[in-house]
């Protein structure tokens, strides 16, 4: 025997009535017009051929038969849920890859965290929709998903490519960009630092340097492409500052360079938390300058990046008061 049900959308707004106090809130709360509300009402009680409204010229209150049906409605809603859920879930499992460039900076020191919490979140999907009723024999859905993660580590040119193509849902680089047809979001900053080796003069200063004494003294620098270099030469630029005595490839020859001689430099903050943590270098308060490049993120224009990219995503905005400092160095 078949059966007419309810409309969904139509026991969501008897069970927003019931919670808000009158059709109009609910109307606004499902940000429907209130005559269409009304009208649908209406319309269920049709259907069940009950009322289950008191219209007066005060307002609308639920009936007993409606209370009744309230409770049973947010029943069925919840089980709509949970297939709604379970069908996402299901879409995962198929496709659980997400495509993801990076500079080396961010994939070095970013990205694992994010990705690892990634994992743990799709994982713990899966057991939360067995307990609302997966078969236990499913052969599909599985307790223990994995997340696949295509990774492109690239310059920020090449990143903004891979994503305007649609080769990579999400680009991660802190080299300010604007790309036609991409958002941009600015997510968090990362500060760079001064740095000597332990035995340096400069390591054992009670007061902070000066921007100027910063600008008159020889560094260990990476190179004028770099976005460290780009920040620094821009900052001390009033400053006329000398120029660097050493150039490296990276933030780790740098590094490896000041630990080993007398020279200091300057490098991102990511870059140089663990020689500071373990005693290797130095860093060195600078009294009247700012030194910070951005953090960005860039998707196709669109909404919000969905799937396992969307998931990222927010992992990385909740992630970035954790990592991103003030870009003041000292």
């Amino acid at each position: 025997m078949s059966h007419r049900w309810p409309d969904p959308a139509a026991l969501e707004l008897l069970v927003a009535v019931a919670e808000q106090g009158s059709v109009g809130a609910a109307a606004r709360t499902l940000d429907m017009a209130q005559p269409n509300a009304s009208r649908t009402l209406r319309n269920l009680e049709h259907e069940l051929r009950l009322r289950l409204l008191d219209r007066t010229p005060q307002g609308s209150t639920l009936t007993s038969e409606g209370a009744l049906v309230v409770t049973w409605a947010r029943a069925v809603l919840g089980q709509a849920q949970t297939l709604v859920d379970g069908v996402a879930l299901l879409r995962r499992e198929r496709t659980a890859r997400v495509a993801v460039a990076a500079t080396p900076l961010i994939a070095e020191h970013l990205l694992p965290m994010w990705v690892a919490e990634l994992r743990s979140t799709v994982r713990a999907r899966a057991p939360q929709w067995y307990r609302s009723g997966a078969p236990k024999d499913s052969p599909t859905v599985t307790a223990s998903a994995e997340v696949e993660v295509d990774l492109a580590v690239a310059a920020a040119p090449t990143i903004l490519d891979l994503v305007a193509r649609g080769e990579a849902s999400l680009g991660f680089t802190e080299e300010p960009v604007r790309a036609a047809g991409l958002e941009v979001l600015n997510f968090g900053t990362e500060g760079l630092v001064v740095v000597v080796a332990p035995h340096h003069p400069w390591a054992r200063r009670e007061l902070p340097i000066t921007a100027a004494e910063l600008a008159r003294t020889p560094l260990v620098l990476e190179p004028a492409a770099s976005s460290t270099r780009r920040v620094l030469d821009r900052a001390l630029a009033p400053y006329d500052a000398v120029p660097p005595r050493l150039e490296r490839a990276n933030a780790a020859a740098v590094l490896t360079a000041v630990a080993a001689g007398t020279t200091p430099g300057v490098v991102g903050s990511l870059d140089a938390a663990s020689w500071i943590r373990t005693g290797r270098v130095a860093t060195v308060n600078v009294a009247d300058l700012v030194l910070a490049r951005p953090l960005l993120v860039a998707w196709r224009k669109g909404g919000r990046p969905p799937d396992l990219a969307g998931d990222l995503l927010g992992i990385a905005l909740a992630h970035a008061r954790r990592y991103a400092t003030p870009g003041r160095v000292g």
